[in-house]
């Protein structure tokens, strides 16, 4: 359990950072998808995460990390 929450909070900070890079602006909006990650974080430290939605947030964290490292790779060798 506990891995898992820092393997989101980690996710989590991978993913403003590299929006941070690629200059995408802070998003505080509610649709936005790192603020769904800290939610299911804070609901597998309290007990109420389920293993779907925990395995759904991890695999989206991932495909988060993967999409914007490709976007910061294109942009790397357009300069």
């Amino acid at each position: 359990m506990i891995e898992k929450a820092r393997l989101l909070d980690r996710s989590v900070a991978t993913i403003r950072q590299l929006r941070e890079t690629i200059g995408i602006p802070a998003s505080y909006a509610a649709a936005d998808a790192v603020l769904d990650l800290q939610e299911t974080q804070l609901m597998l430290i309290s007990g109420e995460a389920t293993p779907e939605q925990v395995k759904a947030s991890l695999l989206e964290a991932a495909d988060m990390i993967h999409t914007l490292h490709i976007v910061l790779d294109t942009r790397t060798r357009s300069i």
